[in-house]
């Protein structure tokens, strides 16, 4: 969606899609699962996902700026 929408190039799509399918199975095998070990990897995997992107975005944005 952000490339879609002009806010991040093919950089910040292709990731934020990889970490997002990656986010997106481990909430589903949480919800199958509904054990602790399951939802710590959930909570580690947002701990790495929200950063990433976050910092995808900052970086394109330091190269369209020069």
């Amino acid at each position: 969606m952000p490339t879609y929408y002009g806010y991040g190039g093919y950089y910040v799509g292709g990731v934020s899609l990889v970490c997002g399918l990656i986010f997106l199975y481990l909430a589903f095998k949480l919800l199958k699962d509904l054990q602790i070990p399951a939802a710590k990897k959930l909570m580690y995997g947002s701990f790495f996902y929200l950063p990433v992107v976050q910092l995808m975005f900052l970086f394109d944005f330091i190269g369209k700026v020069k």
